[in-house]
């Protein structure tokens, strides 16, 4: 039943004041009945993206949510911002609906794994880990396939990429539902003139086309149309996620040497 109820609060405070881009849950406005949803996305079909995982932060000052991905049986990948001073997170697997999840999980401060150079003034090494309880592969439950090493100097501009996320959209309609975009990387040199103080070589950027990733996405993966890699964590975007600017997000090309330290996998 608490489950319930603080999904409720997500979905009903899906508006609220951003903390470092994520849904901050307390110190929202529960009257603004805005979605919770990519902006200008589309409905995920059922199985679509078997990685995506739901995250209910909680910290000292509040309840926030954000996005991530399965990359193995044990561990979570998501955004530094998301999880830093969280105690505690719930996580959602194994369903586009948040409240149908088919795995549901808790696990505590010491199962999670922030950047050690995380800066939040910065906004550099926006990455972090959670260990999780072995969790069984299915049809709805996927790993995320994650770039190999010999690709850590590719630029990924001009290729076609999906963002996906339960993340605020101006939709006035209050569902529950995965979304997802079709979005086209953007090289780092461009993205510069939007972000000039924001944008280094452990970041990377995609053209909106209409749809942009929002507040409650962040953490939330990108990954290449062509083969479902996911070179992408969502970092941040404009202050009113306009269409017109790009989204940015964490390179993960430039952290596998990092993810193969703290989880032994081999890239």
């Amino acid at each position: 039943m608490k489950v319930l109820i603080i999904f409720a609060l997500v979905l009903a405070y899906a508006s609220g004041t951003v903390l470092h881009d994520e849904l901050n849950i307390e110190s929202s406005n529960m009257w603004n009945n805005r979605n919770v949803n990519i902006i200008n996305g589309h409905d995920a079909s059922p199985g679509q993206f078997p990685y995506q995982a739901g995250l209910i932060m909680y910290k000292v000052e509040n309840i926030s949510f954000c996005g991530g991905s399965l990359i193995n049986n044990n561990w979570i990948l998501t955004a530094a911002h998301c999880t830093h001073g969280a105690h505690k997170v719930h996580i959602f697997l194994g369903s586009v609906l948040l409240n149908e999840s088919k795995v549901t999980l808790i696990v505590q401060e010491k199962d999670i794994i922030v950047h050690e150079n995380w800066n939040g003034t910065l906004r550099t090494n926006d990455i972090s880990l959670i260990r999780i309880p072995y969790v069984e592969y299915s049809k709805d439950i996927q790993p995320v396939k994650l770039p190999k090493i010999q690709s850590r100097n590719e630029t990924y501009a001009n290729n076609q990429s999906i963002a996906s996320g339960w993340g605020q959209t101006s939709n006035a309609n209050l569902i529950n539902i995965l979304q997802y975009a079709k979005v086209k990387i953007m090289s780092n040199e461009l993205c510069k003139i939007y972000f000039p103080y924001k944008i280094i070589s452990s970041t990377l950027c995609t053209y909106t086309n209409n749809a942009t990733p929002c507040f409650g996405d962040s953490g939330g993966p990108l990954v290449e149309l062509s083969n479902l890699v996911q070179v992408g964590i969502s970092a941040f975007t404009s202050a009113k996620c306009s269409q017109r600017n790009p989204a940015v997000f964490t390179r993960v090309t430039s952290f596998l040497d990092w993810i193969k330290d703290h989880t032994g996998m081999i890239f």
